[in-house]
């Protein structure tokens, strides 16, 4: 038979990213690196930007849900959709 190759979401995907649409993490990916900043230095306080309730992070992703559909949304903006993607699927479970 022939060699079967096999591609996953985009060459800039997170680790985050890969686990909430392929089930699984890669050892090194070098896009970890802009998801784990985020919030740094950003109006959200990294401190709090992990500990919201259910209904924040859904009110939030509407939020961002909207903008996307005036503009496209910035690196950062994508990041913390991926974020509340995976913090609401969790939250659920």
């Amino acid at each position: 038979g022939e060699e079967l190759l096999i591609s996953y979401g985009s060459q800039e995907d997170t680790s985050l990213d890969l686990l909430l649409h392929y089930g699984f993490v890669p050892e090194e990916n070098p896009y970890d690196a802009d998801f784990m900043a985020w919030g740094a230095g950003g109006e959200d306080d990294i401190e709090n930007c992990w500990s919201t309730t259910l209904r924040e992070d859904e009110q939030r992703l509407a939020e961002l849900d909207t903008e996307m559909e005036r503009a496209p949304l910035s690196k950062q903006q994508r990041t913390e959709k991926t974020i509340l993607q995976f913090r609401i699927r969790m939250k659920r479970a």
